[in-house]
C-alpha cells in the first residue's frame, strides 16, 4: 500500500519510547511517519542503565538527555537464601514522561499526514485490544507501585531489591527522601508488611498506584504483510530480569531499520530476520528469569511461576524451529545482507548487546 500523495508513509500507534525512537530514525531516512498516540498511562520512574543511555544518545545525538536524571550508584540484594549482598551500580532514575518531553526535542518531525492517507506500513507499539488478544503469557505475576518516603537507613543513590515469601520487592530512590517501590505479589502494604531488610529502607507509603502485568509475554505473530509489533505491543518483560526502555530502544532501532530496507528494496525478506531477533531477546529473558525465579524462594508461588517460565521456553522452541539462519544484520541503524548464520538467543540487536540482568 502507499499514501495517496505517493510518498512511502509509515504510521506509528503509541507514544512511548519506541514510539518515539522508530519515528525520528524513518524521519531521518526521510520516510514520512505519522504518530497515532495513546494507549497506557506513563511510567512514574524508570531505571537507565549505562548501556540504555549510549543507545538513546546515539538515536539522538546532541541532547542533554540525563542531566536532570537521578543517580543510582548501587544496589543492595537479598535474594533467597543468600545473605545480603551490595554492590556498585550505575544508572539514573526518571520519569517516563520527562524522559518522553527531552526526546521529543531531538525529533526533528516531518509534519503529520492527513486522514486520508493510507500508510505503506504501521507499528504498533502499544498493545491494542486487537494485539493484545494474540499475547502469549508465561506467568501470573502482577506488580503494584507506590510512592514512599526513605527510611533511615536507606541510601538515596542505592537500589534494594529482596525477595519473599510468595514475591519480590525492588525499591528505587528518585530524590533524597522519597522514591517508588514496586512490588510484585502481594500487595505494595502486604508485601511490606513482611520482615526483611526492606523495613528498614522503606519509612511510610505515601501513594499507592495502579497495577499491571509483570510476567513475559510475546505478540504472536510478530508481524503482518504491512505491520509489525514494537515495543510493549512485541514483547513485555519482567522487570526484574529485563530492562523494558532499554529493549524498546533496540526493538525500535531493529523495526525503522528493517521497514527502511524492506521499502527501499521492495522485499520483505527482512521480517523474518525481525522475528528471529526479537523470537532470541526474549528466548534470552526467559533463560535469565529462570535463574532468578530459580533461586528466589520455594512454596506455591514460585514453582507456578518457574513452570510458566519452563512452559514459555518450550513453546519458544517450537514456535521458532530448527532453522534460525538469516542472512541479515544491523550495521549501525540499516540492515545490510551478509552471509548467513544461525542464532537462538542474544541480544534483540547487534548494535548493542544486552548486559545480565545484575541484581545479583
Amino acid at each position: 500500500m502507499s499514501s495517496t500523495s505517493g510518498e512511502q508513509s509509515v504510521l506509528i500507534l503509541g507514544s512511548g519510547v519506541a514510539a518515539s525512537c522508530a519515528r525520528v530514525l524513518l524521519n531521518r531516512s526521510s520516510i514520512h511517519t505519522v504518530l497515532s498516540s495513546g494507549g497506557r498511562s506513563s511510567v512514574p520512574a524508570i531505571m537507565l542503565g549505562d548501556a540504555t543511555q549510549r543507545l538513546l544518545t546515539d538515536v539522538f545525538p546532541g541532547l542533554d538527555l540525563f542531566g536532570k536524571c537521578w543517580p543510582i550508584r548501587k544496589r543492595t540484594v537479598a535474594w533467597g537464601r543468600r545473605p545480603p549482598l551490595t554492590l556498585p551500580h550505575s544508572a539514573v532514575v526518571t520519569s517516563e514522561q520527562d524522559l518522553l518531553c527531552c526526546l521529543a526535542a531531538g525529533d526533528d518531525r516531518q509534519p503529520d499526514g492527513t486522514d486520508n492517507q493510507t500508510p505503506d506500513w504501521t507499528i504498533h507499539t502499544t498493545a491494542s485490544p486487537g494485539v493484545r488478544d494474540t499475547m502469549q503469557v508465561f506467568g501470573s505475576r502482577i506488580a503494584s507501585a507506590a510512592r514512599v518516603r526513605l527510611g533511615d537507613q536507606a541510601d538515596p543513590h542505592g537500589c534494594v531489591v529482596v525477595s519473599l515469601e510468595e514475591g519480590w520487592l525492588f525499591l528505587v530512590p528518585t530524590c533524597e527522601t522519597h522514591g517508588w517501590l514496586l512490588c510484585v505479589g502481594p500487595p505494595v502494604v502486604d508485601g511490606l508488611s513482611q520482615p526483611s531488610l526492606m523495613q528498614d529502607h522503606v519509612a511510610e507509603v505515601e501513594v499507592e498506584g495502579g497495577t499491571f502485568p509483570c510476567h513475559p509475554r510475546i505478540a504472536d505473530p510478530l508481524v503482518g504483510s504491512d505491520w509489525l509489533a514494537c515495543g510493549s505491543a512485541a514483547l513485555g518483560f519482567d522487570p526484574l530480569c529485563g530492562e523494558g526502555a532499554g529493549n524498546a530502544v533496540r526493538e525500535a532501532i531493529l523495526a525503522a531499520a528493517v521497514i527502511g530496507y524492506i521499502l527501499n528494496s521492495k522485499s520483505d525478506d527482512a521480517l523474518r530476520h525481525y522475528q528471529l531477533r526479537l523470537w532470541a531477546g526474549f528466548h534470552r529473558h526467559l533463560n535469565a528469569c529462570s535463574e532468578f525465579y530459580g533461586s528466589g524462594g520455594s512454596g506455591l508461588w514460585w514453582d507456578r511461576e518457574r513452570s510458566e517460565l519452563k512452559r514459555g521456553l518450550a513453546w519458544l522452541s517450537n514456535r521458532v524451529g530448527p532453522d534460525t539462519s538469516s542472512r541479515f544484520r544491523l550495521n549501525g541503524f540499516s540492515l545490510e545482507e551478509h552471509q548467513a548464520v544461525s542464532f537462538t538467543s542474544g541480544s534483540i540487536s547487534n548494535s548493542e548487546a544486552q548486559s545480565k540482568p545484575d541484581i545479583a
